[in-house]
């Protein structure tokens, strides 16, 4: 046996109640599950995450914040599982432009991000020196 959970298959229940297997043409509010079990509970247009919503994956990783074509973008906020946090900017899913990163041991970056990578000014704060 595995510990991964049972595939489900993908399924939106749109803000009428109605549901089904496909977000496509969709436009409105909606809560999604996913395949490997990742949920989106937001906004959709023309089916694509589009707008603001809170995308958790199974790991208990959580994103919350603007939509643009399917990807993260705009302002947001992700809560990992291992405790840390980032809010700041987001384009084409990706960390970039000004954010603050919290780390689990205290530390924290605040500054520019570019492709998810620290890049340009900023500030690295350490928690505690050893």
């Amino acid at each position: 046996m595995s510990d991964q959970p049972e595939p489900v298959p993908y399924k939106i229940t749109k803000d009428d109640g109605t549901t089904g297997p496909s977000s496509k043409d969709y436009t409105g509010k909606a809560e999604v599950t996913y395949p490997n079990s990742d949920t989106y509970v937001g906004d959709f247009v023309n089916g694509v995450k589009e707008g603001q919503g809170i995308y958790t994956f199974v790991n208990t990783d959580k994103y919350t914040g603007e939509w643009k074509n399917n990807k993260q973008h705009g302002i947001g906020k992700t809560e990992y599982a291992k405790n840390e946090k980032y809010f700041g900017r987001y384009e084409d899913g990706k960390r970039n432009g000004e954010g603050v990163y919290n780390y689990a041991n205290g530390d924290v970056y605040s500054g520019s991000w570019k492709n998810n990578l620290k890049n340009g000014k900023g500030t690295y704060i350490v928690n505690q020196c050893k």
